[in-house]
């Protein structure tokens, strides 16, 4: 079973060198996609209708948010968790997609499905009533706007005459999935999608739905094994023995993925690691294999010229060459031990690491909490550090990039 990073919009932030952070940190870790949600209008309540979030909630735009992770990782793959299609253009969609898949490297996926706002969908001019109509024709235009160099089509809410989508998606086409758990969004997600993103307990109604979704794939003639089932965790509270149950039973019905839905704030930048590093604890204790999908080489993006300005593990992860006399050696495995910092004006770093090791985290939470803690957007100087190694943790004087040092380096 695999485990996905839904990408915390509501309490993230705006600095980009924390957003950067928990996508670099959810990928050395070993989460194969990240998810980022879609809403484009905050709302009041209005009418006896209550949002599930209200105008001062936080959405980072969706695929602009997915360009920014994919040029600060190299290989999670990336998905939109879920993109509310019938409320935007399809061809900008299509547009906007392929130019995200083809700068990753071929490593999106596009979630959609309906949504629940209406207030939104009248703001943006879409209709409402015919929402369910309008995405399963999208998803037709969708692939053939990424498979075909000149495409027309003519239907209820699309009319193209001889468009195209240049540069297309590495991916020719790009995996569609269907969120949603109503009856309908189960046919759709048969007929048209290449797999299903269900929000709902692990019960015998979900038992009951994924039978239904399964015999509806055979009727067309499509292999269950070959579709993709993801169990959303709609969780209330941070408590991973609760975690741990939920994806037990997703994994006994079959899916081959998880990911965690937080339905409680996490407004601590260290909580959202922390988060991370105790579901990685529950798959080591489950022996869940954790996969990592290697892109083709003949869609990754080409390499950025040498930089010997960073550090050289940073240069390896971005596929980068760099002359190593810039740097100090490593010292060999078995006589390797930390070396303290020497220079650094705040004691922010020093705390949190200290904190998380006298917590009992796991290994995994301490070197990325103190990564975290000596982010740029601290203030505190890389000129000012000495190069260190800790918890697996490398910095080097006058960088701008600092990542975990493999295990014997």
């Amino acid at each position: 079973m695999q485990l996905n990073a839904f990408f915390p919009s509501l309490d993230i932030g705006n600095d980009p060198a924390k957003i950067r952070d928990w996508a670099q940190a959810a990928e050395d870790l070993g989460y194969t996609y990240i998810e980022v949600p879609d809403h484009v209008f905050g709302a009041t309540a209005r009418d006896g209708w209550v949002p599930l979030y209200n105008e001062k909630a936080s959405f980072h735009e969706t695929f602009v948010t997915l360009g920014f992770l994919a040029a600060v990782t190299k290989t999670i793959r990336l998905s939109s968790g879920i993109l509310i299609a019938p409320q935007r253009q399809t061809g900008v969609i299509a547009k906007q997609a392929a130019e995200v898949d083809l700068l990753s490297g071929g490593r999106l996926r596009l979630g959609i499905g309906l949504g629940w706002n209406h207030v939104e969908y009248e703001a943006l001019g879409a209709e409402w009533k015919t929402r369910g109509a309008r995405q399963a024709e999208q998803v037709k235009v969708l692939r053939r706007l990424w498979s075909e160099n000149l495409v027309s089509f003519h239907g209820r809410f699309h009319n193209l005459k001889e468009v195209s989508i240049v540069p297309p998606p590495a991916q020719r086409p790009i995996p569609i999935w269907f969120g949603g758990s109503s009856d309908a969004a189960v046919r759709r997600a048969a007929r048209l999608g290449d797999g299903w993103m269900p929000i709902m307990a692990a019960d015998a109604q979900a038992e009951q739905k994924l039978a239904a979704l399964r015999e509806q794939l055979k009727s067309l003639g499509r292999d269950p094994a070959k579709f993709g089932i993801e169990g959303w965790l709609r969780m209330h509270s941070a408590d991973p023995q609760g975690w741990a149950a939920a994806a037990d039973g997703w994994r006994r019905l079959g899916a081959a993925m998880v990911m965690l839905y937080p339905m409680y704030r996490i407004l601590n930048f260290d909580d959202h690691i922390e988060t991370f590093a105790y579901r990685l604890e529950w798959q080591r204790k489950h022996r869940v294999k954790r996969e990592r999908i290697q892109i083709p080489e003949t869609v990754v993006a080409p390499q950025r010229q040498k930089s010997p300005a960073l550090a050289p593990h940073a240069c390896e992860r971005r596929g980068r060459d760099v002359e190593r006399s810039h740097f100090p050696p490593r010292t060999p495995p078995s006589t390797k031990r930390p070396v303290p910092i020497t220079k650094l004006d705040s004691s922010d770093a020093r705390n949190s690491a200290a904190d998380a090791t006298s917590s009992g985290l796991p290994s995994s939470a301490v070197s990325w909490r103190l990564r975290i803690a000596l982010r740029p957007s601290s203030r505190l100087g890389y000129d000012s550090l000495r190069y260190f190694s800790t918890n697996g943790v490398a910095i080097v004087p006058g960088s701008r990039a600092f990542t975990r040092m493999p295990n014997g380096a």
